[in-house]
């Protein structure tokens, strides 16, 4: 599940991340909150595997490019890309010996 919102001010989005097995039980789940800034958005992600990243994102022709973490911990890119059928990609990379290695995909569609 991937769910975008309002967050609690006209300046804030919040985005909602959940992975579950076919049983229902939970696998995953993350939170971001994002601010606007003069140059995009910057904000923060939390999620169950105790991290909490902070985010610097851009957005331009339908797709959202989200930097997250820090060098001396770790860091990485998601890509939020809207299709032409309404539906929604999401890459994720991870930064591993400076190189940006892909560790999932998926496509959303809206409901």
């Amino acid at each position: 599940m991937l769910q975008w919102t309002d967050g609690r001010h006209k300046n804030l989005l919040r985005v909602v991340y959940e992975v579950s097995k076919a049983d229902g039980s939970q696998l995953f789940a993350g939170e971001g909150l994002y601010r606007r800034t003069d140059d995009g958005f910057a904000g923060y992600w939390s999620d169950t595997n105790g991290s909490l990243h902070p985010l610097q994102a851009t957005y331009a022709d339908g797709v959202l490019t989200t930097y997250w973490g820090r060098a001396e911990t770790e860091q990485g890119k998601t890509r939020y890309a809207l299709n032409a059928d309404g539906g929604l990609s999401v890459t994720d990379w991870v930064k591993k010996n400076g190189t940006w290695q892909q560790f999932m995909h998926a496509d959303y569609q809206r409901y």
